[in-house]
């Protein structure tokens, strides 16, 4: 990954207006991580295939509305939940739609007591605390009956023998909230959950109340901020080729 054109298999929450859970291409640009520095990098092992990964919080842009021009953009953060694609930084993709995430109860649970209770350490322990979320983010989503980032059929950390430094910090913070989540130890809030949804390029989980059908969808669910920037009302517009 060099500092032009970064591939990112990563993160997170969201903190933006998206629209309403539609089939309706919306553009998305990934900027950064959300927090200094570079992400932590892991070898990691699922769906049958192993990689090495990155492993932290984005933060974009969100384009209610495909195509040029991007006058009217809404900041957000995420954490992806698909590891079998990629997406780069600095890049406008228009093959975006706002869903339901796949999830069963089980899984939506856990995420809401994961969010509810470990976001803000995550946020506030850097590149560290944002991978150990993302990893137990990638955990979670697995779909593993008993949560375990040594094993299972769904996600797994290999290679964590040789972690070291922060690498090892942030193993070790993922491991522990595991362990709370497997012995229920957290209560969650409510928090709703919108998926950022792609044929092409990574699944993003978001956080967020989804308005009436048609409208804006407030995501500030778990007491996250909305970060807003809107500009002047535009007419019909024309596909455009994706932006470097």
């Amino acid at each position: 990954m060099n500092a032009i054109l970064r591939t990112a298999l990563a993160a997170a929450s969201v903190t933006a207006l998206l629209p309403a859970a539609s089939a309706a291409p919306i553009g998305v640009r990934f900027q950064d991580w959300n927090f200094e520095g570079d992400a932590l990098r892991f070898s990691v092992r699922h769906g049958g295939s192993s990689a090495t990964v990155q492993a932290g919080e984005f933060r974009g842009l969100v384009d209610p509305m495909a195509g040029a021009p991007r006058d009217d953009t809404f900041s957000f953060t995420s954490f992806c939940i698909e590891l079998a694609q990629q997406v780069d930084f600095g890049r406008w993709y228009d093959t975006y739609a706002v869903q339901a995430p796949a999830f069963g109860a089980s899984q939506a649970s856990l995420l809401d007591r994961l969010y509810t209770n470990a976001l803000g350490s995550a946020r506030s322990g850097g590149a560290v605390g944002s991978a150990a979320f993302q990893l137990v983010v990638w955990e979670v989503a697995g779909g593993d009956a008993h949560l375990n980032l040594n094993g299972g059929n769904g996600f797994k950390v290999e290679s964590t023998g040789s972690l070291r430094g922060d690498r090892q910090a942030a193993f070790e913070l993922a491991s522990g909230w595991i362990t709370q989540l497997n012995r229920d130890d957290w209560r969650g809030s409510g928090v709703a959950f919108q998926r950022l949804a792609s044929g092409t390029q990574q699944d993003q989980l978001v956080v967020g109340k989804v308005a009436l059908p048609g409208t804006m969808a407030l995501l500030a669910a778990a007491g996250l901020g909305v970060a807003m920037s809107r500009r002047a009302s535009r007419g019909a517009r024309q596909p455009d080729t994706a932006q470097g």
